[in-house]
Parts: C-alpha cells; sequence; structure tokens
C-alpha cells in the first residue's frame, strides 16, 4: 500500500482525487449491472415492455450522475484544504456540476414522457375506437416537454440566486400584452382544441361549410382548417369560424350516401315497365347496396311528362358522382332498348275561331 503521507502533497491529493472518481465510476458499472439484471427477471415477470423502457432509458443518466457525485466528493474535500484565494475555482465548478446535475434530471424527465407518450400511442391508443387520444398525445407530450424545461431552467436560475418570482412577473405581463395582440390566434387556437373534443369532422371527411361549398376535409392545423374541393383547391378556413359556422358532414354517422335519379317519360309509357328498368338499372350496378334495396317511383305528373324517381344507396362518397352518371346512361340506353320515350317539354295551344272576325 502507498503511504500518501510519505507523498508530495499535491501528488498525494491528486492520487486520492482520481481514486474517488474511479471509486464513483466503478460504482456507477455495478448499479447498471445490477440495472440489466432486474431488467431480464422482469422480462419474464411482466407482459408489457414499458419496464424495459425505463430501465435503459435511465442507465445512462444514473452513470453520470454517480461519476458526477464522485466529482462533486472530491471538489469538496479540495475545497476544504484551499485557502480563500481559491475559492472561487470551487465555486465555479461546484455551479458546473449542479448546471449538470439539471441538465441530466431534465433529459432523464424528458425520455420518460417520450418513453411513456409512445408507449401508451403503442400499447392503449392504437386500440382505441376513437382517434382523441392519438391527437392529445403530442399535444400533451409538447406541455409536458415545456413543463420540463421551464422547472429545468427556473432550478438554475434560482441556484444562482436569479430573482425567479420576479422573472415570473415579468414574463406573465408580457405574455398578458402578446395574448391582446394576438387574440385571433389565440381564439383559432382554443377553437382547434374544442373541434378534436368535439370532433364534427375528421381528415378525409366530405363536408358541406356553410358557404355552400362541398368539400373533403384536408387538415385540420392549429390556426386554421383545409378543405380540398372538387377542383384540386384548397379553401382554408380559420377554426373559429368552424366552430361558430354550420357545418354538414357528409360522412357522418356512415360513408353510405343516397342517389337520386329523376326521369321523365311520355305519357301513355308503362309504369311498371319505367319502374322496372329503374330498378334492374340500381340493383345490377356493383357499387348500388343491396340493403336498403333500391326504390323507383313515381313522384309527380308533369306538364308533359310522367316524373320518376331512382332511390338507392352506394357505400362510399368518391364512388357516388361516378356511380349517378353510370346509372343516367344505362337508364338512358335501356330506355331506348325498350322504346320508352323522355319527351321534350311540349305544350298544346288550341286557337279559338271567331266567327264574327
Amino acid at each position: 500500500m502507498i503511504d500518501l503521507s510519505s507523498l508530495p502533497p499535491w501528488l498525494a491529493e491528486t492520487i486520492i482525487f482520481a481514486a474517488i472518481v474511479a471509486g464513483a465510476y466503478l460504482l456507477s458499472e455495478i448499479v447498471v449491472l445490477v440495472i440489466n439484471l432486474v431488467k431480464r427477471y422482469l422480462a419474464t415477470k411482466t407482459e408489457t415492455d414499458l419496464d424495459d423502457k425505463i430501465l435503459d432509458a435511465i442507465k445512462a443518466p444514473i452513470r453520470y450522475v454517480m461519476i458526477f457525485v464522485g466529482v462533486t466528493i472530491a471538489l469538496k474535500r479540495l475545497d476544504l484544504m484551499v485557502d480563500e484565494s481559491s475559492d472561487w475555482i470551487f465555486k465555479i465548478s461546484n455551479s458546473v456540476v449542479f448546471v449538470a446535475f439539471a441538465l441530466i434530471a431534465t433529459m432523464v424527465l424528458l425520455r420518460m414522457v417520450k418513453i411513456m407518450t409512445r408507449w401508451y400511442a403503442d400499447r392503449v391508443a392504437s386500440r382505441t375506437e376513437s382517434n382523441i387520444d392519438d391527437e392529445l398525445l403530442p399535444l400533451v407530450r409538447r406541455l409536458l416537454n415545456l413543463l420540463i424545461i421551464v422547472i429545468g431552467i427556473m432550478t438554475v436560475l434560482d441556484h444562482f440566486a436569479v430573482d425567479v418570482k420576479g422573472l415570473i412577473a415579468i414574463l406573465g405581463v408580457g405574455s398578458l400584452a402578446i395574448a391582446l395582440a394576438a387574440q385571433d390566434t389565440i381564439a383559432n387556437m382554443i377553437a382547434r382544441f374544442i373541434l378534436m373534443l368535439d370532433r364534427p369532422f375528421r381528415k378525409g371527411d366530405r363536408v358541406q361549410l356553410a358557404s355552400g361549398e362541398t368539400v373533403d376535409v384536408y387538415d385540420i392545423g392549429l390556426r386554421s382548417s383545409k378543405f380540398m374541393t372538387f377542383d384540386n383547391t384548397l379553401i382554408i378556413v380559420p377554426n373559429n369560424e368552424l366552430v361558430k359556422a354550420k357545418v354538414t358532414n357528409l360522412s357522418y354517422p356512415e360513408e353510405a350516401m343516397r342517389v337520386v335519379i329523376d326521369v321523365g317519360v311520355a305519357y301513355g309509357s308503362s309504369i311498371d315497365k319505367v319502374k322496372n328498368i329503374l330498378l334492374e338499372t340500381a340493383v345490377t350496378h356493383e357499387n348500388v347496396l343491396k340493403d336498403p334495396p333500391p326504390g323507383a317511383f313515381l313522384v309527380s305528373f308533369g306538364e308533359s311528362a310522367l316524373q320518376f324517381r331512382l332511390v338507392c344507396r352506394v357505400g362510399q362518397l368518391k364512388v357516388h358522382w361516378d356511380t349517378a352518371e353510370q346509372l343516367r346512361c344505362k337508364i338512358y340506353n335501356e330506355f331506348n332498348r325498350a322504346g320508352v320515350e323522355i319527351p321534350y317539354p311540349q305544350r298544346v295551344i288550341h286557337i279559338s275561331r271567331n266567327a264574327s272576325l
């Protein structure tokens, strides 16, 4: 064993410093080994991998923390042995160690939030019928990350004797000024949160806006929502207006949509024949649903034609217009083949001759 008393003081202290740091490092390796053993044990006892991910996330930070603890102990020992003229060096080193501790703790908490939210999204949110948790998770994660970072910064500032309360008051006044200057933006963000909870429409739904356009929901953003028209152009509407306006969701509660075909035939045509043609055309089309069954009706006696209406349903909104167009074409061809006339509008004018003229 080395007799430290026989060595120069600076060399003896250097050896002690190195021994303390090396001991802290070896102890950290032992702790990491224990964590690995616990991880293997839990892997055989639990069905979830959440505990494994948490243990993996804290291994490296624990190693760093224990090494920093060793460095802190060594510095404290040296601090007791130096004169006041060199005291500032150890104050700086202690501050650096404290900031390192705060940074490691912040990183660990951020990593834990990431692991927990990902685990929830993969194991829980993916199995639920509602998409609310899928949309809330990113927002919750960002808020938690922001809260952790703010707490970390406040802790460091408080260590350096910065007036945190005064800073919070200044930030509060500044936030109020920003809020007053950005009322519309904040209102739109709150409206986005309401849309996320209420879910009047989802991405991909076909809706009718208060202005009358029938559009597909392209994206629901933080400030505004985007809608795709049939002309492949985007309509951008602030979320605050969507919350207050009437929006008709054509995709809810189900995507099936009614197809209505109106057609007029000449007076004297066989009503049964016309109905059979209409029904046969609808029943044989691949996009038309069998339940509820299609229906054909004589709806009115027009001025120059008997007005019939074919009513059926398709399973998807995207095929609505194509199906309606195909049904009209087939009905026209079947009428021609069966000799059913689609008359032109016509009027019969009777002219009375006055004998006195």
